[in-house]
């Protein structure tokens, strides 16, 4: 292999510190958005409130890595979009949140609806009382997902400063929002301000990759789903005092029935990922 050798740049320290600082403290801000509601709940209500707050939150963040995970592996790809026109940026935003907005919104609603029985499974019947903090927090995945594009769009086109700024202010925007609805509804308070500032988040990202980089649009991705969603919903209820379990497989095919009929165009004729060659 040859002799071991070690480079040290110092002219191109500074520079380097510039690329990575705002990822950095970008990473700080996230784990302080999502981890400040825990440490304000065991300060300021503390008892049973945050035993159900954590056994939710840690559920929803193991689901959570495959959200980083997809990112890690879709980065590549959205950096490559850098040197072509932006149409290819757009069909590749296109075609990634068509799949991940169908999916994550379908499993927050799923999420929702069985909540107590994930919680119980999990955890069992002691912890019962997480399930309504999960049946919000669940929502953080869709979210993340969704918001993931444009986060990451960002750090692609080395614009990683105004992630940074979305992020930032999304925790800020947590803890006092902690500060105000956890001493009123405990548990669910925290899950509140944390959906919420996740929301804030997206919103700033979106806003920033419209401004800095290309016009992608969240609308068009999110409707169909959301409407599917409101299908869901009422099919569930409905049949909720028959039989559950029937109330959830129903609405459940009622959803994906939805998708095939609103999509299968794309579903069936489209190639699901087109990436620019290298």
């Amino acid at each position: 292999i040859g002799p071991l050798r070690f480079k040290f740049n110092l002219a191109a320290l500074p520079h380097t510190l510039r690329q990575t600082s705002p990822i950095g403290l970008s990473e700080i801000g996230w784990a302080s958005m999502w981890y400040s509601a825990t440490i304000m709940l065991g300060m300021m209500v503390g008892g049973k409130d945050v035993g159900w707050f954590g056994v939710a939150h840690r559920t929803v963040m193991a689901i959570h890595a495959f959200v980083w995970l997809y990112f890690y592996n879709l980065l590549p790809s959205i950096s490559r979009c850098k040197h072509h026109p932006e149409k290819i940026l757009q069909n590749l935003m296109n075609h990634s949140m068509f799949i991940t907005s169908w999916s994550s919104i379908f499993f927050g609603i799923i999420a929702t609806v069985f909540a107590q029985l994930v919680i119980t499974i999990l955890y069992g019947r002691e912890f019962e009382e997480a399930a309504q903090v999960f049946s919000v927090l669940a929502w953080m995945i869709p979210i993340s997902l969704l918001s993931g594009h444009y986060r990451y769009s960002l750090i692609a086109y080395r614009l990683q400063k105004y992630e940074f700024y979305s992020t930032i202010i999304a925790a800020i925007l947590a803890i006092v929002l902690g500060f105000l609805f956890i001493p009123q509804m405990g548990a669910l308070g925290a899950a509140f301000a944390l959906i919420i500032a996740k929301l804030v988040n997206f919103l700033l990202a979106y806003w920033y990759v419209q401004k800095h980089i290309s016009h992608i649009p969240l609308l068009p991705h999110v409707y169909k789903p959301l409407f599917a969603t409101g299908v869901f919903v009422i099919v569930f209820f409905l049949l909720y005092r028959v039989n559950f379990w029937m109330a959830g497989a129903a609405a459940a095919i009622s959803f994906l029935t939805l998708l095939f009929a609103m999509e299968w165009r794309r579903i069936f004729r489209n190639q699901l990922f087109q990436t620019p060659k290298t």
